[in-house]
């Protein structure tokens, strides 16, 4: 039986999906109430990792008892990747340092350079990924030498990053831009949000890119999760269609999630709630009604 993880802004839960629909189980022994990331290594469905602002939790046995493996006094840790390929191995991001925690033990791997603030992580075969306050730094797991990736604008702080085996894409306040070739970076995607009352040009502002990443049947699909609804690419993010369903229409979405067992099918964390996405259908209903929160951070 497969299940999703779902996070809250209040409240940590586990989602366990069956065929007669979902319930809802608390998780007991996280000491924060406010949980903005979690992840399920792909390699252990047992082994869970969640990150309140400061501390790093983690799970051996599906949920049931939590370890309290890393607080960061001084800052917040902004996102946390689990690698897909080698057992009991994560990074996670705070705003200074990359740290990457394997068998048990912690060590600090990178420490960004003086005003630029860690945002996101991503890893594509043996090259990591941190998305910064100043574009993206990166280096091979074989040598740690880092180097900044060339081709976006100074100071563009990176949100979200995604790759494919042509394409690599950055999710930005100032749209996606995608590289289709080595040290060259083309905006993709940009959409104003204008202010309802005051619609003067003055007003308007860029929709923020949050969440990028492809569809795991099939690679041609690019799904963008931003400040003012979802958007979906067939062609590998040269041309993008936002999904016109009213309830997720200017809906923030914060996080994308996808099931191996549904082809058509995702999951959106929103400030309007969870939601199932049938992209092919374009139809999407709120799923787990009745929780006290619709203020959703992960899934």
């Amino acid at each position: 039986m497969r299940f999703t993880l779902v996070i809250l802004g209040i409240m940590f839960s586990f989602l366990f999906l069956r065929p007669a629909g979902a319930v809802f189980i608390k998780v007991n022994g996280l000491q924060k109430k406010t949980i903005n990331k979690v992840s399920v290594s792909r390699l252990d469905n047992d082994k869970i990792y969640a990150v309140s602002p400061r501390t790093l939790f983690i799970s051996n046995d599906g949920g049931a008892n939590w370890n309290n493996v890393f607080v960061s006094k001084a800052e917040d840790i902004k996102d946390i990747y689990v690698d897909r390929h080698i057992h009991d191995m994560a990074y996670i991001v705070t705003e200074s340092s990359l740290y990457r925690f394997s068998n048990g033990k912690r060590k600090r791997i990178f420490s960004f350079p003086s005003e630029v603030e860690g945002l996101c992580i991503y890893k594509c075969k043996d090259i990591v990924y941190v998305g910064t306050t100043d574009g993206i730094y990166y280096a091979s797991e074989e040598f740690w030498k880092w180097s900044k990736l060339k081709g976006l604008v100074p100071g563009m702080p990176v949100y979200s990053i995604c790759c494919l085996p042509a394409v690599f894409f950055a999710a930005s306040d100032d749209g996606v831009y995608a590289s289709r070739k080595k040290g060259i970076f083309v905006r993709e995607f940009i959409l104003k949000k204008v202010d309802v009352e005051e619609s003067s040009e003055d007003d308007e502002e860029n929709i923020a890119c949050h969440k990028i990443t492809t569809d795991i049947f099939n690679p041609d699909k690019v799904y963008l999760g931003t400040s003012g609804g979802l958007f979906v690419s067939f062609d590998k993010g040269n041309s993008w269609q936002r999904v016109t369903v009213p309830s997720i229409y200017n809906a923030d979405i914060r996080d994308i999630s996808q099931s191996y067992t549904e082809r058509n099918n995702i999951y959106l964390a929103t400030d309007k709630g969870i939601f199932l996405v049938d992209i092919k259908r374009n139809t999407a209903r709120p799923v787990f009604e009745g929780l006290d929160t619709k203020d959703i951070l992960s899934i």
